[in-house]
């Protein structure tokens, strides 16, 4: 028989049902000699009064072996997996491997590995679009614009708008017509962008490159952007149209227009329409023209307090 995976040399084993039993004639328990249980007996031996012969001993033995094997088994499995268990809160923790036979610690110690650093959070794009305004009040351009950018990217719309003006500005100063047409372009793209979501500043700034930048004057577009924006009343736009209708610029010359753009625009607050206002009725009504530069003057139209200055004297004198 194999058992604990050994080869026995003899042929059977003393056994009863339980250990340290004795072996009789009639079954255990009876008289005999205590012979513990698994204990080898070579056939033809006496043990007491009874004689060992081969095929008589009961194969019992077979079963509790069997049974005492498997719980060892289990035990071993059962260190097996604490061992393995300690092993991994050992790495886990930088510590060093365990000696599984001798039940202490040895080997290498386990690296670490450096924990990686944590990312910044990416900002939104309002907060990208804050820090670039900070940047341009700080006179810090190129900063803002880099800042606004990354916030147009992600569909920031007054990001847009202000890289629209920047650009529009840009191509204003004293450059290389290269570099003038190229902020152009950029100067448009943005406005269109953020006109396309019905941004009356955009719609109002895309009027100006059609008006005031060389080699782009086309007053129909920019009359077309300017009504747009005047009807969600911009007030610039209001000043643009009434002015357009005032100097027949791609318009016949109509100044009842003019008169209600610019009242429009002075009811909203726009010093120089009331200041233009102030020139149109001071022909004809010297009372209401000085009402106009008065307004004109609170609002902070620099030329309007000499008008007033001018008026009051006529109207006094």
């Amino acid at each position: 028989m194999r058992f604990y995976g050994q080869r026995f040399s003899f042929r059977a084993v003393l056994s009863c049902t339980q250990p340290a039993f004795c072996v009789s004639d009639s079954g255990c328990p009876g008289d005999g000699v205590p012979v513990p249980a698994g204990r080898p007996v070579r056939t033809g031996t006496r043990i007491g009064k009874v004689e060992v012969r081969r095929g008589e001993i009961d194969l019992q033995e077979h079963s509790f072996k069997k049974g005492l094997y498997m719980k060892r088994l289990l035990k071993r499995g059962i260190l097996l997996l604490l061992t393995l268990a300690v092993l991994v809160v050992c790495a886990a923790c930088g510590g060093g491997g365990t000696n599984s036979g001798g039940g202490g610690s040895s080997g290498d110690s386990i690296d670490t590995p450096e924990p990686e650093p944590t990312p910044e959070p990416e900002l939104s794009a309002e907060e990208l679009y804050q820090l670039g305004n900070a940047d341009r009040d700080a006179g810090e351009t190129e900063k803002a614009v880099e800042y606004w950018e990354q916030a147009a990217a992600l569909g920031h719309i007054s990001a847009s708008y202000n890289l629209g003006v920047h650009y529009y500005y840009a191509n204003h100063e004293d450059v290389d017509a290269d570099t003038a047409e190229e902020s152009w372009q950029k100067a448009r793209d943005y406005c269109e962008r953020a006109a396309e979501t019905g941004h009356a500043d955009a719609l109002y700034t895309l009027g100006l490159l059609y008006v005031f930048c060389d080699g782009h004057v086309d007053y129909d577009k920019a009359r077309g952007y300017w009504e747009q924006a005047a009807e969600q009343g911009q007030t610039s736009a209001l000043l643009n149209l009434g002015s357009m209708y005032a100097n027949a610029q791609g318009v016949e010359r109509d100044m009842d227009k003019a008169r209600e753009y610019w009242e429009q625009a002075a009811e909203g607050g726009e010093a120089q329409s009331a200041f233009n206002l102030g020139v149109f009725y001071e022909s004809e009504d010297s009372a209401k023209a000085l009402e106009y530069y008065e307004k004109a003057a609170a609002l902070g139209h620099e030329q309007a307090p000499a008008k007033v200055a001018e008026l009051q004297a006529k109207l006094n004198g």
